[in-house]
Parts: C-alpha cells; sequence; structure tokens
C-alpha cells in the first residue's frame, strides 16, 4: 500500500473536499475486506489492511492540520528527488570526465560507441580552455607570452584565421623573439598567406637565420 494518501485513494493533490469524500467511497467499495472473503483468511487480512490504509489515507486528506503535514512532505520528497537527480547527474559526469581522461591519455577510444562521447567532451574541454586563454590576453593585453599561448590555443581549435592574428600580435609585442616569427613564418607558408611568410623569411634572413629560413621555403 503506498504511504501517500493521494496515492492510496487514487486522487489529485489538488482535489476539493467532495473529490476526496468521493475517492474514498469508491476505494472503500472496491477494496472492501467482503470481497475477497472466499478467497481465504489470508486474502481477507490483505484486504483488512488495503482497508485500514484507506480509512487512514481518507482521515489525513480529510483534515486541515493534517493535510497541510502530508502536501509539506510531498514537497520535501519532491526536492529530495530532485537533488538526487543533480547528484546522479554529477556522478554521471565525472564517470564521462574520468572516462574521457582515460581514452585521451591512452589516444584510443575504449569502443566506437564510445568515440562521439569522447570527441564531445574533448570539444567542450578546449572550448573552456580556449575561453580561458582569451581572457587572459584581454587581462594582459601586452603579454607577448599570452598571446603566444592565445595563438597555439586557435590553432588547434582550428581557427587559423584567429590564430595568425593572434600570432602577429605577439610577434608585435616582442620582436625579437627568433621563434615567434619561425613560427609565423611556418603558419604562413602553411595556410597559403604569402605576403606573411615573405615578411617573416625576410626577416629571419636579415638577421642571420639564413638557416632556418631555407627550411621553411625550401632553399
Amino acid at each position: 500500500m503506498p504511504d501517500d494518501p493521494y496515492d492510496t485513494l487514487r486522487v489529485r493533490p489538488g482535489a476539493d473536499a467532495d473529490e476526496v469524500r468521493r475517492a474514498y467511497r469508491r476505494q472503500a467499495q472496491e477494496r472492501h475486506p467482503d470481497k475477497v472473503a472466499h478467497l481465504g483468511d489470508r486474502a481477507r487480512r490483505d484486504a483488512g489492511a488495503r482497508m485500514r490504509g484507506i480509512i487512514g489515507a481518507y482521515r489525513q486528506l480529510s483534515d486541515a492540520t493534517s493535510r497541510a503535514v502530508v502536501d509539506d512532505r510531498r514537497r520535501q520528497r519532491r526536492a529530495r528527488r530532485a537533488l538526487l537527480a543533480v547528484v546522479c547527474a554529477s556522478g554521471v559526469l565525472v564517470l564521462v570526465t574520468a572516462l574521457t581522461l582515460r581514452l585521451l591519455d591512452s589516444r584510443e577510444p575504449a569502443s566506437p560507441q564510445a568515440a562521439p562521447r569522447v570527441r564531445t567532451t574533448a570539444r567542450h574541454a578546449s572550448d573552456s580552455a580556449l575561453r580561458a586563454i582569451v581572457r587572459a590576453t584581454e587581462d594582459h593585453p601586452r603579454d607577448a607570452r599570452a598571446w603566444d599561448r592565445r595563438w597555439r590555443a586557435e590553432l588547434a581549435a582550428g581557427r587559423d584565421g584567429d590564430a595568425a592574428a593572434s600570432l602577429l600580435r605577439a610577434v608585435q609585442l616582442d620582436p625579437t623573439n627568433v621563434d615567434l616569427h619561425e613560427q609565423r613564418a611556418r603558419l604562413a607558408v602553411a595556410t597559403g598567406d604569402t605576403r606573411a611568410a615573405a615578411t617573416e623569411l625576410t626577416w629571419l634572413r636579415a638577421n642571420g637565420f639564413e638557416a632556418r629560413a631555407g627550411q621553411l621555403d625550401g632553399r
């Protein structure tokens, strides 16, 4: 027998007094022990227990004070169920994250079915990391290292145009950094930006880094 008197009487929570009374009479008629007397003592005892539950439910819902207590308990149960759902969802997220990290460490998805989930979780993690890196350049706009990290993250995210702009900003902030010039030349060659490639190759040669320039343009 359900503990909730609304469930016991099969009546909606917002039912008025008349609806509760009709529901009680209907349940009492359907569940009366006399209806199963021919089935033996055990059936009669079970029916008697159900009938006592029906009477108890009616008493609770027909009294305003008792009904207020019942309604409060229902609200508390709903709140607990909602909290449990959140906890369960958090647990699933933790498991998915752990699986993702393990799969990324091994560089090999556990199964074809797991691969889409891995890619989705990894993409979300990558997006969050990129946003944090972008914020760092906004907070420290003259920090060449921050822009260096930003262009690398943008390139990894497939945002070649943004990466090129961020790398140019890093070069402008640290114009004597040979590695930045070389990286910009590499990116320009890879993306077909002939003007930027020519600029950086010229800079490398003019500053005595002929070997690096030669590796990039094949000379």
